[in-house]
């Protein structure tokens, strides 16, 4: 089975919002990240993290979520 990594984390970053989560954590690729930070640079992202996360020490992105007013 084929799956499509950016159109998954453009999902994420969606149901996210939707759920009004601060937050979202996915798996890292260089890709995802240079979209994460352009996401950031056009101000519909608070903040892009890259970090260390789980038992395996795998490299995730937090996307931290920015909300408009309500």
């Amino acid at each position: 089975m084929m799956t499509d990594p950016i159109s998954e984390m453009l999902a994420r970053i969606r149901n996210a919002a939707l759920a009004r989560h601060e937050s979202t954590r996915l798996p890292a690729s260089r890709i995802k990240k240079s979209i994460a930070e352009l996401l950031k640079a056009e101000g519909y992202l608070a903040d892009v993290r890259s970090e260390k996360w789980g038992p395996h020490q795998h490299e995730t992105l937090t996307l931290v979520l920015k909300y408009g007013r309500a």
